[in-house]
């Protein structure tokens, strides 16, 4: 996860924690034994752009996100700082007038090395068009990460669970957790400062042995979905 600048609330809206979880869980049996291993986020969103030679306003833009081997279920959402959107992982557009962009891009994919818990991601970059003794120029800066979740353990959840996380700047943070038919178990948000944190999420959160979904959110736009099984 790596952006200080926010994603509209609109695109954070428009995901569906428990819907995509429940499309990863597809591998989950295959991959349970594994799921204790998995401590660190395996998407690593990132993106590779490069203007075109003709025209210093057309942007080729392409997902160059790293995934852990055999994940599946990609999903792409790319704001482009001009009001417009796209969904692909690769494509071109073009800009209309100079000006400074920010281009963020949320990757989302299925994790089968933790139970095919739904990992997710986001990057920006800021693209700046403009002139320099007459001749258009652009160029683009990395966005440092305004949050890190490093996971939640133990997993699979015999008693009592911790997730860590680490804030790169003072931000509200949500916790919640769902069970395997989308209902809404615990819910916590705190104003947090920057810096490493952990909460403990007690056993009368997971009464039941099965699946459940701990989702982390900031209010600067991080969103992170986590399955935990409980035994």
């Amino acid at each position: 996860m790596k952006t200080n600048f926010p994603l509209s609330q609109s695109s954070l809206k428009s995901i569906r924690p428990v819907a995509i979880a429940r499309v990863c869980l597809l591998a989950f049996a295959l991959f349970f034994s594994r799921a204790s291993q998995a401590q660190l986020s395996p998407c690593n969103a990132n993106i590779s752009w490069s203007v075109d030679s003709l025209n210093p306003f057309l942007f080729h833009f392409c997902n160059a996100s790293d995934f852990v081997p055999g994940s599946y279920g990609f999903a792409f959402s790319w704001d482009l700082g001009d009001g417009n959107w796209e969904t692909d992982s690769c494509f071109s557009h073009l800009y209309t007038m100079a000006g400074t962009y920010t281009i963020c891009l949320d990757v989302h994919a299925c994790d089968p090395y933790n139970g095919g818990a739904s990992c997710g991601d986001d990057t920006c970059i800021v693209i700046v068009i403009g002139s320099k003794g007459g001749e258009d120029t652009a160029a683009a800066v990395p966005i440092l990460p305004s949050a890190e979740v490093y996971g939640v353990y133990p997993n699979p959840v015999t008693h009592s669970a911790i997730i860590q996380y680490h804030l790169n700047q003072n931000a509200g943070v949500t916790i919640s957790v769902f069970d395997i038919e989308g209902k809404k178990l615990y819910t916590q948000t705190s104003d947090e400062v920057r810096g490493y944190h952990s909460q403990i999420l007690s056993e009368k959160i997971f009464p039941t042995r099965g699946i459940y979904f701990v989702n982390f959110s900031t209010d600067n736009g991080i969103f992170h979905v986590m399955a935990l099984s409980k035994k």
